[in-house]
């Protein structure tokens, strides 16, 4: 009796293990989002086709949102997992940015990528319960760029004239794709502007070939972009972009977000 006990906990356990193994999703990879449905007071929403992609290394996340009326959305954070929960914490994120939150998302395998269910969103006073399916887009495609960025510094020349900036960007790479967000005044209006890029890249050596297929900046879609870099370690580049038409050098400092 004893030894049926014991076998029956076995297979038990096992069956635990496979389950737990197929609620589990490796995270890492670029997602395009399907569909989004939130519920919350008086509200009951269904989107579909919505404009945001979001990228995952192994530590961290950004995601981006383009609405029909091109309002910009983005988000920047860290996240832990435990099994099919991921927790996901805030480092930049807009109308909060360095506000600190977390947020506890329960994620499921799909076929074609993963599906979220937020059960409790506070948003203005008001809870929310949030759903989304995404498909994945990328294949696992590594680079030294891979992981998370932050800008550090932006040097501008034009002719004898040299221009240093700083402004908030920060820029994800990930199996062939890029993402920045960024957030910065614009001197013309005085407003903050803020805007995002994504699209696929190809690294050869130290030289950086982009191409946005989504973004705020129409000027850039589908645009090919030419980048020189400069790694200084693991953990720290340089990339410099050349306008010929505008005469216009411009070099960005980025430092690796561990």
């Amino acid at each position: 009796m004893k030894k049926i006990l014991y076998f029956s906990m076995i297979v038990l356990l096992i069956a635990s293990c496979k389950q737990a193994e197929k609620n589990s999703v490796s995270m890492p990879g670029v997602y395009k989002m399907d569909e989004q449905s939130y519920k919350g007071g008086s509200i009951d929403t269904v989107i579909k086709g919505n404009n945001q992609v979001k990228l995952f290394s192994s530590k961290h996340y950004v995601f981006a949102v383009l609405s029909n009326d091109s309002t910009v959305g983005f988000g920047v954070g860290n996240y832990d997992q435990d099994g099919n929960v991921l927790t996901e914490h805030n480092i930049f994120r807009l109308n909060m940015l360095d506000t600190a939150m977390s947020v506890r998302v329960e994620i499921s395998q799909t076929e074609n990528g993963y599906s979220q269910h937020i059960p409790e969103l506070l948003v203005s006073g008001v809870k929310y319960s949030m759903d989304e399916k995404y498909t994945r887009v990328s294949t696992p495609n590594k680079s030294e760029l891979d992981g998370l960025w932050e800008q550090s510094k932006v040097v501008t020349v034009k002719g004898a004239d040299t221009t240093s900036t700083q402004y908030k960007q920060y820029k994800m790479y990930q199996d062939g794709y890029f993402l920045f967000v960024h957030q910065y005044p614009n001197a013309e209006t005085g407003k903050v502007n803020n805007g995002f890029g994504f699209g696929t890249f190809k690294l050869n050596g130290n030289s950086l070939e982009e191409k946005n297929s989504l973004s705020n900046y129409t000027s850039l879609i589908g645009l090919p972009i030419s980048i020189s870099i400069s790694m200084d370690g693991n953990d720290a580049y340089s990339q410099k972009i050349v306008d010929t038409a505008q005469k216009v050098t411009t070099i960005e400092y980025y430092k690796r977000v561990k």
